[in-house]
C-alpha cells in the first residue's frame, strides 16, 4: 500500500524538527564526553600538573586563570586616594580610571592584600600602604576546557556527520520534493 504524499511545506517542517532533535541530542552527547574529559583534566590538575593534550584530532587544554587586582571597594579607594593624591578624585567622588589604571600597574600583592610597593630607585610616597578598596582574585583557578580541532580532523568529521544526516533522510523517504512553482 502506498503512503499518502505529505505536502512540501509539512515535509520541510518534519525535517526542521527531527534535525534540530538531532542537534540537541548531538550536543548533549558532546557535553557527557566534554565532562569526562573535564574530570580527567581536574584530576591531573590536582596532580600539579596543567593539562594540555596534543593529539592528531584536536589540542585540548584547560587554562587557568591569573592573579588580578579589582577594585572591589570604590568609598575606599576613594579615602585612600583623598590623602595618596586627591587630585585623582573627581567631583563626583570616583577615582579617575586612568589612575586606577595606573595603580593596578603598581601594586603588587602578598598574603591576598594589595599594597604600594618599597622601591628604593623609584621611592613612592606610600610605599608599603595596602591600598584599601582593591581586592585580589586568585590566580590559577582552571577555566574551561578548550578545544582547537585539527583541520583534517573537522573535515572527516563533517563528512561523516553529512554520510549521517543523507542515511536519516533516506531512511524518512528521501529528500523533500521542490514545491511547485506558483507562478506557473
Amino acid at each position: 500500500m502506498a503512503q499518502p504524499e505529505i505536502p512540501v511545506r509539512l515535509q520541510h517542517i518534519q525535517r526542521v524538527v527531527m534535525y534540530e532533535q538531532v542537534a540537541a541530542a548531538a550536543k548533549d552527547m558532546g557535553a557527557k564526553h566534554r565532562a569526562a574529559l573535564t574530570a580527567d583534566a581536574f584530576a591531573e590538575l590536582a596532580k600539579g600538573t596543567r593539562p594540555t593534550w596534543n593529539t592528531d584530532l584536536a589540542t585540548v587544554s584547560l587554562p587557568l586563570s591569573h592573579e588580578t587586582v579589582y577594585v572591589s571597594d570604590e568609598a575606599a579607594l576613594i579615602e585612600w586616594f583623598r590623602t595618596a593624591d586627591a587630585e585623582q578624585i573627581e567631583i563626583i567622588e570616583k577615582v579617575k580610571p586612568k589612575a586606577i589604571g595606573e595603580l593596578l600597574n603598581v601594586v603588587h600583592v602578598a598574603d591576598g592584600k594589595a599594597f604600594i610597593p618599597t622601591d628604593p630607585d623609584d621611592p613612592h610616597p606610600h610605599a608599603g600602604d595596602v591600598v584599601p578598596g582593591l581586592s585580589v582574585r586568585p590566580g590559577g583557578l582552571p577555566g574551561t576546557l578548550t578545544f582547537t580541532p585539527q583541520r583534517e580532523a573537522k573535515a572527516v568529521a563533517a563528512d561523516a556527520a553529512r554520510l549521517l544526516l543523507e542515511d536519516v533522510e533516506r531512511r524518512i523517504g528521501g529528500p523533500v520534493a521542490e514545491a511547485p512553482d506558483a507562478d506557473a
